[in-house]
């Protein structure tokens, strides 16, 4: 009767391999044997066997016989192992036990030529020759039996399958058994490669490399990096790795390349930053520079440029008030612009200018200083107003409703004035005022200097003239004038009451003071 003799294959891997535990199983053949799984590793199982009493013996896989009721046996490779047993009334039958999944955590190498381990046995006539296939492709031709085996894996990657039988010397061949590699040639892909997580400027040589490899058989365990594609740096495979820029603001590229386990190189991938170490530039200016304001409302005019990553955002500040310009052009190109602004309060101002560009470089500057002299109208009071009919005039403050005056009569009024300056500023006030007597075909204009300098103002008395007709409205129009002097400039101030191209309304005249007078004479 032909007999099997079960032949083991495994192969050498000049890298790594992991062990794994594999759940067990159990196997019955026509209720006279049981066959257990009771030890199982990576690389090997034990089998427990137990025969049933109408079993005489058992012909295990490696040709010995074994006659207990129950032991073990021992595999390290897949394949079919066949079992044959007699039983006691003479028959002969064979279980067959497949075992296939053992090194499921396989062997990886780079390299298609590889060294088959071997083993087989023959308790009878001896071990005599062997022969080999790959998963695809024919037989090699038989070949005297030896413990190793150099062999050639078909050349595409992935997961190779090696098959190999054993003869006897005697002629018997045993099933065929297989062991399993991974041909891994190709270095792992760069999945996702940026530079300080995609920020497109850097302000600092110092960045961050986010990346993500990945390798189809084996690990990504290396990374070279690089700034110029010719001189290569390793290190360890991590997500995230400083990594330093070369000197100089300008675009940077950096490549990079994951290896792996195996010592397999990918395709180079890049990433680019713009490095803008340069701060912007700009300047600010109150009126043109000027030393000194007579108003508030000041132009600025403004000034920035970055030449590298471009403007981000330009701020105005002044104290406490922080405004950032809107619309700033997204250009490399120089800006210029005026913008209306009110100073605080204050007999000084000053202003200062932020500029960030697109890398975070921040630039400030401050204007000149300028000085703020403010003159207002303080107030306007009409002091005595002559009527015989009234003799006790009290002084009233503007606004006030027109009063009765009489045409010939003297009225009196004063002004008074706010001048804010800081200690440099010099100034002269200066006062004029106009009245118009406007009735019925009847119109006058007395236009002249106050004729008396109060503190902080002037005063001054007129008389209405005599014949001003009766109905005639009076009106009041007055003009202050400072001549400012700040290191030798010279420049002049205005105010007016009631404002500009503005008159008060008042007097009206219900009549001539000769004929009150007479009128009093004759009582």
């Amino acid at each position: 009767m032909k007999t099997k003799n079960m032949g083991l294959i495994s192969f050498i891997s000049l890298y790594f391999f992991n062990i794994g535990q594999i759940n067990p199983i159990a196997y019955t053949g026509n209720l006279d044997l049981n066959v257990e799984e009771i030890n199982k590793t990576e690389n090997s199982t034990t089998l427990r066997i137990t025969k049933d009493t109408n079993v005489k013996n058992v012909r295990l896989p490696d040709g010995n016989w074994v006659s207990d009721t129950s032991f073990t046996y021992t595999i390290n490779r897949n394949g079919d192992y066949d079992f044959v047993y007699n039983t006691i009334d003479g028959a002969s039958k064979t279980l067959t036990v497949p075992i296939n999944s053992l090194r499921n955590n396989y062997l990886i190498t780079n390299n298609p030529n590889v060294l088959l381990n071997l083993k087989s046995e023959d308790m009878l006539s001896g071990m005599g020759f062997m022969k080999f296939r790959n998963e695809i492709g024919d037989w090699s031709p038989y070949e005297v039996y030896k413990t190793t085996k150099d062999w050639t894996l078909d050349s595409e990657e992935g997961l190779k399958t090696v098959f190999a039988t054993f003869k006897d010397i005697a002629g018997n061949e045993t099933s065929e058994v297989y062991d399993k590699i991974i041909l891994d040639k190709t270095g792992p892909t760069i999945n996702t490669f940026t530079i300080n997580n995609g920020q497109p400027y850097t302000k600092v040589r110092n960045v961050t490399l986010n990346v993500s490899a990945l390798d189809n058989y084996s690990k990504v365990s290396k990374l070279l990096i690089s700034n110029d594609n010719i001189n290569w740096t390793e290190v360890n495979y991590q997500n995230n790795i400083p990594w330093v820029l070369t000197e100089n603001s300008s675009n940077k590229t950096v490549y990079i390349k994951a290896v792996d386990s195996l010592g397999n190189i990918g395709i180079a991938k890049t990433a680019s930053i713009y490095l803008d170490e340069i701060l912007p530039t700009g300047s600010i200016s109150i009126n043109n520079g000027d030393s000194l304001t007579n108003s508030r409302n000041v132009k600025l005019q403004i000034s920035f440029r970055d030449v590298h990553s471009g403007i981000k955002r330009a701020t105005i500040i002044e104290k406490d008030t922080v405004y950032n310009i809107p619309n700033v052009p997204k250009t490399t190109n120089p800006v210029t612009m005026e913008l209306p602004w009110t100073l605080k309060m204050g007999s000084t101002g000053q202003v200062t200018l932020e500029v960030e560009d697109n890398a975070g470089n921040v630039y400030r500057t401050n204007s000149k200083v300028i000085s703020i002299a403010t003159l207002e109208v303080a107030q306007f009071r009409l002091l005595d107003v002559v009527n015989p009919a009234k003799p006790n005039f009290t002084p009233i403050t503007w606004p006030f409703p027109a009063q009765e005056m009489k045409s010939g009569a003297n009225i009196s009024f004063d002004i008074n004035y706010s001048l804010e300056l800081d200690g440099n500023t010099t100034s002269i006030v200066n006062g004029e005022y106009c009245v118009e007597v406007i009735g019925e075909n009847y119109h006058k204009i007395i236009k002249t200097n106050y004729d008396n300098k109060i503190a902080n103002g002037f005063s001054s008395t007129i008389k209405i003239p005599d014949d001003a007709p009766k109905g005639s409205k009076i009106y009041l129009s007055s003009k202050l004038t400072a001549t400012l002097t700040n290191n030798s400039e010279t420049f002049k101030n205005e105010a007016f009451f009631p404002n500009v191209n503005e008159k008060a309304l008042i007097g009206v005249i219900s009549g001539n003071i000769k004929e009150d007078i007479i009128f009093n004479e004759i009582q």
